[in-house]
């Protein structure tokens, strides 16, 4: 899947930017990317030049934004991924900026935290799965926040991948074939068969991938939706 867990934030969010950032045809990371030069963490040439390593650096940026990573975070990362010194108030800045453009993202990062330290637990719409956090509300907040938004983001992608893994399988048993589900590896899915059968689980995967039972079912229930795109 391309950019599931970004998909997963913006429509759980329900942040109208956001969700048409990810839409496809989008490129959420390449438009982060050329921000950069406006920001000053790298410059025009050098963006141009190297198009590819820095929209590399940008989809870490993403997720990590989606996952509570603050501009502290950002430093380490642009360093460690990109051998990049990055100052901090840049990354401030660059912080700042994504959320001014995301503010029901914002809010409702707010709320989940919000929810957390209130009950002690977070439940995934539809399936019920829960996650729970111990302490006073000042403990969870420093100790589980980035638990916290990542639990709804990469628990609901997850079970949106588990979903389509089912119904390849299903389809493979209705079929009759020999090919079967091997792996699921967080966003990706991996199949093995025969050969001769590559060109009906390719045709059964894009009918069945980009719209699997359960993201019908949360589509359904968010009122909501954002169409999935494959790799």
């Amino acid at each position: 899947y391309k950019q599931l867990e970004l998909k997963v934030a913006a429509i759980l969010s329900a942040d109208p930017t956001f969700m048409e950032e990810v839409m496809p045809g989008s490129d959420q990371h390449a438009a982060t990317a050329r921000r950069y030069a406006a920001l000053g963490i790298t410059t025009e040439s050098d963006l141009a030049n190297r198009f590819k390593y820095w929209r590399g650096l940008a989809k870490r940026q993403n997720f990590r934004r989606v996952y509570g990573g603050g501009p502290g975070k950002a430093v380490q990362t642009f360093w460690t991924w990109g051998r990049v010194r990055v100052p901090y108030d840049l990354c401030q800045r660059e912080d700042d900026d994504f959320f001014e453009r995301h503010p029901v993202f914002a809010q409702w990062q707010k709320n989940l935290l919000a929810e957390a330290t209130r009950t002690h637990r977070l439940e995934l719409p539809l399936t019920g799965n829960v996650r729970w956090f111990e302490g006073d509300s000042t403990t969870i907040e420093e100790t589980y926040y980035s638990e916290i938004v990542n639990f709804p983001v990469q628990g609901t992608a997850a079970l949106i991948a588990l979903s389509a893994g089912i119904d390849m399988q299903k389809a493979f048993i209705r079929f009759g074939l020999q090919s079967m589900l091997v792996m699921n590896r967080y966003d990706a899915l991996y199949f093995d068969g025969p050969l001769h059968e590559r060109p009906i689980v390719t045709s059964l995967a894009s009918k069945i991938l980009p719209n699997p039972s359960y993201y019908q079912k949360l589509c359904a229930y968010l009122g909501r939706t954002i169409p999935l795109e494959l790799d």
